[in-house]
């Protein structure tokens, strides 16, 4: 539970913790001596493969020291699957219990970022110290946000079993209220599309246990209200909304004579993508583990894009990150973990193990989500826990 509380308030924490669950692991495992290991964790063994394929890569790596580098940040791709090998099944009441856990963690943060963002703005006179990368802190906006819309979907998904932060219907309401705001202030879009998709997702949920398609609808239309009014008022989202509005509007190819650098990030993911695909038609079986930041910058400067070459920017989606890195297993791996994850959540009618998909694979799309600890510690944690748990929530 500790793991579930500072993955969105203190990742500087959260390794300390995986250290002490796997002492924990293997104090259990030398008392038991027998492994755990069911048909329904496949996406763990999928899990250790991706790590296999690291391994594998540093061999044709022309960087070594940044391919064992890289293998030591994945390291959540080995720590995860061996835990759901040691650790006995997860019971009812400690998977509530880490999602409770999860929320609060994520009620901590908001309460951090807004105070500190206060003093700063105070203290600077500077506003934007509430939105954004600066409200954020020590997480991207992106990271941060589908914390928060996970958090969101597990308080309105619990409520309809008459289960609330503190035994009160109105703290969980409020609580939500909070976190669509701070969501907004935050201003990323992909977070706002991770917040409509748990929204959307609590809909189906309140219809289906509350047999009331008004009711289900209110909830919808007033958490959808909520954010549209908050976008509209705060500045900052307002902009990148518009902006985004624009880039999705101009669709037009410009000639070789007036192409300009990609500077939005719109645009720049055009780039991204085009040289990630780029590199995954050259090289079938992926450049090796530690060489995808140097060779997608020099498509970059191939492409005279050299603002996304100064910036060091990596694929912006994990899928074509995968494949530049380790080719089309590197994806087909992926893939193949994400439908087993969506099997087993429909199988179980696990709809918050469904929700933690639909938000990862989003982010998948967009954001080479897997290649820092924010992402990959979130994603490998909760998998664990989904794939170990006895039954649905």
């Amino acid at each position: 539970m500790a793991i579930a509380f500072t993955i969105p308030l203190a990742k500087k924490f959260v390794p300390g913790f995986i250290v002490l669950l796997c002492l924990y692991s293997i104090y259990f495992f030398a008392l038991e001596r027998r492994f755990h290991l069911q048909k329904k964790h496949s996406a763990l063994v999928i899990l250790f493969g991706i790590f296999l394929l690291h391994l594998l890569g540093i061999a044709y790596s022309t960087h070594t020291s940044d391919a064992w580098n890289e293998v030591g940040i994945k390291m959540s791709y080995l720590v995860f699957p061996l835990l759901g090998l040691l650790i006995p099944t997860i019971k009812q009441s400690d998977n509530k219990s880490i999602l409770w856990t999860f929320v609060w963690g994520c009620l901590a943060f908001v309460v951090l970022a807004v105070s500190y963002g206060l003093y700063r703005s105070h203290q600077f006179q500077d506003y934007s110290y509430l939105s954004y990368e600066k409200l954020g802190i020590f997480l991207h906006p992106t990271y941060a946000a589908t914390y928060l819309a996970m958090a969101i979907f597990i308080l309105l998904r619990f409520a309809t079993h008459s289960e609330y932060l503190i035994k009160r219907a109105w703290t969980s309401y409020i609580a939500v209220l909070a976190m669509l705001i701070f969501i907004c202030m935050l201003a990323s879009k992909a977070g706002f599309i991770a917040a409509l998709i748990s929204i959307l997702m609590a809909m189906w949920v309140w219809f289906k246990n509350f047999k009331s398609i008004a009711r289900a609808l209110t909830m919808a239309v007033l958490c959808i209200g909520i954010m549209a009014a908050s976008i509209k008022l705060l500045p900052a989202s307002a902009q990148r909304v518009s902006n985004a509005i624009v880039d999705a509007q101009n669709t037009s190819v410009p000639s070789a004579n007036e192409k300009q650098e990609a500077h939005s990030s719109t645009e720049l993911r055009m780039v991204t993508w085009s040289a990630a695909g780029a590199l995954l038609l050259e090289h079938p079986l992926g450049v090796g583990t530690g060489d995808t930041e140097s060779e997608l910058i020099n498509k970059y400067v191939q492409a005279n894009e050299n603002y996304a070459a100064e910036r060091k920017l990596n694929a912006h989606n994990q899928f074509l990150q995968a494949g530049a890195e380790h080719g089309w297993l590197g994806i087909l791996l992926l893939i193949a973990c994400m439908l087993v994850l969506t099997y087993n959540a429909l199988k179980r009618q696990n709809i918050v193990m469904l929700n933690f998909v639909l938000l990862c694979g989003m982010n998948f799309l967009f954001e080479s989500f897997l290649e820092v600890q924010a992402g990959l510690v979130f994603f490998g944690f909760f998998v664990f826990v989904f794939v170990k748990s006895e039954q649905n929530t």
